[in-house]
């Protein structure tokens, strides 16, 4: 099959970590164009939270505990409010969800954001919450579902836990972005989009011994 773009063929065929080069990209283009953040700010909003725009957005911000999330959103007065952590096929740190949600705890009305492949979604969320709840975190209220892919829910009152998929927030970013003739920034995002897809349809995460074992089809059953 041939690579749908060149973006898509650089991170198949050269970038170990293709995730790493997907926020670069995703950083690039809420830079260059004010009408993309606005849909992601506006997309924020329709998550459950009330954090207003505008938002600055910087990759890989360390903390002193070395918590180091994929971008980071930061209000008008350099709070920081949102994390978005970026996820192809590779499995979850050690640190996620619980270090990052521990480091939103004393933020007014964070939200941490993880932004997977449409067919990962209803996977990895499962596990996400749990990873969460096992390290203390109180869930509020019921998780709510929208749009296919995305699901949110409240973390002890002033965090929002939430997942969605690339595809939802790119293609409004493509559909605004076209709509107000800005060619340049919407081919930004096809590029983006099209890597992204890519992932969604070919990508393979190796089995290994322990996938094999007895284990694993009595806990599916």
């Amino acid at each position: 099959m041939q690579d749908r773009n060149l973006l898509a063929h650089l991170a198949f065929n050269f970038a170990p970590h293709p995730e790493n080069l997907a926020v670069e990209a995703l950083s690039h283009i809420l830079q260059r164009s004010s009408s993309s953040r606005v849909v992601l700010e506006r997309f924020l909003i329709r998550l459950g939270t009330s954090i207003e725009g505008p938002l600055t957005f910087r990759t890989q911000v360390s903390d002193q505990d070395g918590t180091r999330p994929d971008l980071v959103g930061f209000d008008a007065s350099g709070n920081e409010r949102v994390f978005i952590e970026a996820k192809f096929w590779a499995g979850l740190t050690d640190q996620q969800p619980a270090a990052y949600l521990q480091r939103l705890a004393f933020k007014d009305d964070a939200l941490l954001l993880f932004v997977a492949p449409d067919a990962r979604v209803s996977t990895v969320w499962p596990d996400i919450l749990l990873r969460a709840s096992s390290s203390g975190f109180q869930c509020v209220g019921e998780e709510t579902e929208s749009d296919g892919a995305t699901r949110t829910i409240a973390i002890e009152e002033q965090t929002t836990l939430a997942i969605t998929s690339w595809a939802t927030i790119l293609q409004l970013m493509l559909a605004e972005t076209e709509g107000l003739g800005q060619l340049e920034q919407a081919a930004d995002i096809r590029q983006l989009l099209g890597l992204c897809q890519r992932m969604d349809d070919e990508a393979f995460q190796p089995l290994h011994s322990n996938d094999l074992g007895p284990d694993i089809p009595r806990t599916i059953l």
